[in-house]
């Protein structure tokens, strides 16, 4: 980097940089422009003008194009299938992996190989634990199975979390919790 930012950055008036993300990359880029405004003897200028570049890249994640939407259309569908695999093929005795090897079939049959981040496969006290991905645990009846996946479609990620029996019936405190949590997320949405 050294040898080839800073040639870069000549006689270029504005740096979109995001500041502040790594104080070791800011400091290397003030050694840079002090380098090159060294120089301007030799007709070389440097940036006069540091832009935070999280405005910019916070105005590209506002606004879609028709383009972008239809890959996460896309990711979010095929994401909402594999789901729909996973809660029709669990069962008690089964294991976690299995689990999530039946939403990576999803994925990759649908033509898309990347997962949007490592996959949460929870069964029972596993769903307690943030950002469990073990996923090598035994399914027992009786207990819930936390599944928190999404696949990625040219860099757009699905992010879709569920719980459900895995012996395919709610017990009745389960059943209770569950219509609490969709009645208050109801409320929230209206």
């Amino acid at each position: 980097m050294d040898d080839i930012l800073p040639g870069m950055l000549e006689n270029k008036s504005k740096v979109f940089y995001p500041m502040g993300k790594d104080s070791e990359l800011d400091h290397k880029l003030l050694e840079w422009i002090n380098h090159i405004r060294k120089q301007s003897r030799s007709g070389v200028s440097a940036p006069g003008e540091l832009v935070s570049l999280e405005h910019v890249v916070h105005e590209m994640r506002l606004f879609k194009s028709p383009e972008e939407l239809k890959l996460m259309r896309r990711a979010a569908e095929i994401s909402a299938r594999a789901h729909v695999r996973a809660m029709q093929f669990c069962k008690p005795g089964l294991h976690e992996y299995q689990i999530e090897a039946e939403l990576l079939h999803e994925f990759v049959n649908s033509g898309l190989r990347a997962v949007a981040y490592p996959s949460i496969v929870a069964g029972g006290k596993n769903a307690c634990v943030l950002h469990y991905t073990d996923n090598t645990d035994k399914l027992h009846k009786g207990d819930l199975l936390l599944i928190d996946a999404g696949v990625e479609c040219d860099h757009y990620a699905a992010d879709i979390t569920r719980t459900f029996p895995v012996s395919g019936k709610f017990s009745e405190p389960q059943a209770l919790l569950y219509q609490l949590v969709l009645d208050a997320q109801s409320a929230a949405l209206a």
